[in-house]
């Protein structure tokens, strides 16, 4: 992922020398659920599939996901444009930062 994003920077400084306004975005959509019913979800696949995952490897999976997600946008700041959708109030916050992302959604292993 980061191998992407420093490629679009890159394009981003050539396109902005020669087109100033033309330049790629880099948006982060991240898709908060509700963790027991994505949970359950994993298990149906899991009959279909025969996949096993074992609850704490979900868990870690989403606070992993967290942790890139959060790291990503303090690396690259502004040139990364973080959306939180939260699927349990249909709410959707667009650009925002990684306080107001802790703030909005933060992670508690209690809520598993």
């Amino acid at each position: 992922m980061k191998n992407n994003i420093k490629s679009i920077l890159n394009r981003n400084k050539i396109l902005t020398i020669l087109f100033k306004f033309l330049r790629y975005n880099i948006e982060i959509y991240y898709i908060y659920d509700d963790l027991k019913k994505c949970f359950l979800y994993t298990k149906k696949r899991e009959a279909i599939t025969k996949r096993t995952v074992p609850e704490d490897v979900f868990f870690n999976s989403v606070i992993k996901s967290r942790e890139t997600v959060i790291k990503i946008k303090n690396e690259y700041k502004e040139n990364i444009i973080l959306n939180l959708i939260d699927k349990t109030t249909n709410e959707e916050y667009p650009n925002i930062s990684v306080q107001e992302f802790e703030k909005t959604k933060p992670l508690f292993k209690g809520e598993f």
